[in-house]
């Protein structure tokens, strides 16, 4: 991953990270309501309050699989196609449909949290159904591109001590001898020789 897209690749993996522990979150809570069910059943505790837990545990499980595979999946669709879309690691396409699944996702999610049916929104999880597959097909049989665009950064931005502690030079010799200002600038720090050249005389 280039080294711009190091940030969203992070984002990536924290959406992700959250987004499994709320469906872990979700999960425990079902368990929970089947050990109640198993170790409270035949007590003297009250069947209305055994139900009223049970119906709370599973609303919790309820809300954790519309925030988590629902809302955090497509914020996280949408960072990673962002991604791969800026650099072109795979086929256009598939950022493409990311792109365009991410927020139909959360879109559906939000919604259905204010009363739409879940069926009436089925058709929006495709295009980033789409887009995972196509995304798991590419990279397992072409892999990443080699030729991905990675952004040129200037030398002086990626030696910025040398350049403080030595600031550039600019003189006619120089400039005749035919060797850059990098050249000179590795050579001040004992990375390389320094160029001959010959100064003709008029």
């Amino acid at each position: 991953m280039p080294l711009d897209n190091r940030a969203p690749a992070t984002g990536y993996v924290g959406l992700r990270t959250l987004e499994a522990g709320l469906i872990v979150t979700g999960i425990v809570s079902l368990l929970t309501v089947v050990s109640l069910q198993h170790d409270v059943a035949g007590t003297a505790a009250s069947a209305a309050a055994l139900t009223t837990v049970g119906k709370a545990l599973v609303a919790v499980r309820n809300w954790t699989f519309i925030i988590g595979p629902g809302l955090v999946c497509g914020l996280n669709t949408v960072v990673m196609a962002c991604a791969l879309y800026r650099s072109r690691l795979v086929a256009r396409f598939i950022p493409v449909l990311g792109l365009i699944g991410g927020p139909l996702v959360f879109a559906a999610n939000v919604a259905g949290m204010f009363g739409v049916p879940r069926h009436d929104l089925g058709v929006c999880v495709v295009p980033v159904f789409a887009w995972e597959v196509c995304l798991a097909i590419f990279l397992i049989t072409k892999g990443y591109r080699s030729t991905a665009v990675t952004p040129i950064v200037p030398s002086d931005e990626r030696q910025p001590h040398l350049t403080a502690a030595f600031p550039r030079v600019r003189s006619p010799s120089a400039a005749s001898c035919g060797y850059s200002v990098a050249s000179e600038t590795r050579y001040r720090a004992g990375w390389s020789q320094p160029g001959k050249c010959r100064l003709m005389r008029h």
